[in-house]
């Protein structure tokens, strides 16, 4: 069946799943939840940061979809996490519950290293975008203002005003909007969707310090993490995924590379499971800090990890952000001006 006729056939039956942060609430409120004191204690050398490993999931109903984000948020809460973090595509998970979504992958498998048709897709988003991103903000929102902490929602692909985006989004414990961040580094998928690369990277001032988020491959070069860095950020949110198998050029590369050139914390979000269009993720989510600080036996940086299996996970690691300031950074630190006058020409 092609996706233009299923479209145009159903579209009037798909306008009855609109989800309101009213109807969000509503759903939300029957859990129950009971706002933690997690941040009314906040000390600068016990910071609590909580990472999803996030099992991709058939969802029959909004109600099931809002549950299993629900159960990641308070099994982080449980563990005194300040703010919690979501993968990279969290924001699609709710397409599962769309009718005929089963049907519509069908049209959208990857074959080879190839991504979907850019049309088909584009032609996707016309319809489910807004369905889609309503479902995903507000429960990401009301989740944050239940529980009372903070929330990086992860990002999702959307249109906004017809333009696609890829973006993360950060909530306070108001659920309120503390700042977005769009993708920096486009790949395959921002350039066949012609998605605009961020002009910016962004600081959130938070009550646990300077948060910048790199959205998946934003952290595969130098320059992003050192200019969130100059800018006053002392932990970098990754959320990602990563297509098969976790390799160690994965776990070397990547947010832990930019970690030790540029002493700063890095946690690592994924999103794990069958996607239904014929790739698998399997990565772990990861903590990382400089190797000065750390002193590890194997000197990788590497804090903890998740299993990276096809199962739901959820890490919660204490940062101290006090001794990241002390630590001396060569490339910080070191200066030889004779041979950047020599060689700048070299350097760039």
């Amino acid at each position: 069946m092609a996706v233009g006729k299923f479209m145009l056939g159903n579209i009037a039956m798909l306008m009855g799943h609109r989800v309101s942060a009213r109807e969000a609430a509503r759903i939300i409120d029957r859990l129950d939840i009971k706002a933690s004191d997690n941040l009314n204690i906040i000390p600068h050398d016990e910071i609590r940061i909580a990472a999803a490993q996030v099992q991709i999931k058939k969802y029959q109903a909004f109600s099931d979809y809002i549950i299993d984000m629900n159960s990641y948020v308070s099994n982080a809460v449980n563990k005194r996490a300040h703010l919690v973090c979501f993968p990279a595509f969290s924001g699609l998970l709710p397409f599962s519950f769309m009718p005929q979504s089963s049907g519509m992958l069908q049209e959208l498998q990857i074959i080879g290293n190839d991504i979907p048709n850019p049309e088909r897709i584009l032609e996707c988003m016309g319809y489910f975008s807004d369905i889609m991103f309503e479902a995903y903000y507000n429960t990401m929102s009301i989740l944050a203002a239940r529980h009372r902490v903070y929330i990086m929602a992860g990002t999702t692909v959307y249109l906004d005003n017809k333009e696609p985006r890829h973006r993360a989004f950060l909530f306070n414990a108001d659920g309120e909007l503390v700042g977005a961040q769009d993708k920096l580094l486009p790949g395959s998928l921002e350039h066949a969707l012609k998605i605009e690369a961020a002009p910016e990277i962004l600081v959130f001032n938070t009550p646990f310090g300077g948060i910048t988020v790199l959205i998946g491959s934003d952290t595969s070069c130098f320059e992003p993490a050192r200019v969130a860095r100059n800018l006053g950020a002392n932990i970098v949110l990754n959320p990602t995924t990563i297509r098969g198998s976790y390799t160690p050029m994965d776990a070397a590369g990547g947010i832990n590379l930019r970690v030790q050139e540029n002493s700063f914390y890095g946690v690592q979000s994924t999103l794990v499971g069958d996607t239904g269009i014929g790739t698998v993720l399997e990565a772990p989510c990861a903590f990382f800090g400089p190797n000065e600080l750390l002193r590890t036996r194997m000197k990788n940086g590497l804090m903890e990890q998740s299993s990276g299996k096809n199962e739901p996970e959820v890490l919660c690691v204490t940062l101290d952000l006090d001794v990241i300031e002390n630590i001396r950074n060569p490339y910080l630190h070191d200066h030889n001006p004779d041979f950047i006058k020599n060689h700048i020409d070299r350097l760039y």
